[in-house]
């Protein structure tokens, strides 16, 4: 399912977000608009990622109003399209997730800088997504969180550690990238780990306007 148009556009022109849950686990995918090709393009996506962990899907349950694009796509998937009729929202799961990604997505938002702008939101999805879901149980072994479930292990906080998102940092330029006398790093803003990297994250650089990988 989608959510509702964000109070603000991205600078990417990102305007809504597609939520999609397996085992509570909850993805997010950004969206420009509501069009038949971008949702089916989501679509995708979201079945990819599951299907790329090992998940096994044959049925999707979706909103009674998704596109024509939408539940073609599906039949290309080789997923059972279940629609929900209208303004019942209790068997679609996703209707619960969406509210659960919102809470989240606002209460992160709040903790901006003031200098961080709230059209940087969906530069911020990956780590969003992640501690969503460390915080929520999987749904089949409850000991456990709904990371754990999808990827077959614990984040690694040591590895990667994390910080507030959209918190203001200086990244440290390198002597051969700076003059002699210019400063040794440069304003930016936090965006979350560079998760291929070693205890790494990646940051917008405001006077550049440029994502960056820094230690």
């Amino acid at each position: 399912d989608y959510t509702g148009p964000l109070p603000e556009k991205c600078i990417s022109g990102v305007l809504y977000f597609m939520v999609t849950c397996w085992g509570s686990y909850i993805h997010i995918e950004p969206l420009t608009s509501l069009r038949g090709a971008q949702t089916a393009s989501a679509l995708v996506l979201s079945v990819d990622f599951f299907r790329g962990k090992g998940v096994c899907l044959n049925q999707l349950r979706m909103d009674n109003q998704s596109s024509p694009e939408v539940r073609l796509q599906a039949t290309k998937l080789k997923l059972t399209p279940d629609l929900v009729y209208p303004y019942h929202h209790q068997p679609n799961r996703a209707e619960r997730s969406i509210r659960t990604a919102k809470n989240h997505i606002i209460a992160t938002r709040a903790g901006f800088h003031p200098d961080c702008p709230r059209t940087f939101i969906d530069k911020c999805l990956p780590q969003m997504e992640l501690t969503l879901n460390c915080l929520q149980p999987y749904e089949y072994d409850p000991n456990i969180s709904a990371y754990h479930g999808i990827h077959g292990y614990t984040f690694d906080f040591i590895r990667h550690p994390i910080a507030p998102l959209g918190c203001k940092v200086l990244t440290w330029d390198h002597p051969q990238h700076r003059g002699s006398w210019a400063d040794h790093g440069v304003i930016a803003i936090y965006l979350g780990p560079a998760l291929r990297h070693f205890r790494s994250f990646r940051v917008w650089v405001t006077e550049a306007s440029a994502l960056r990988v820094s230690g």
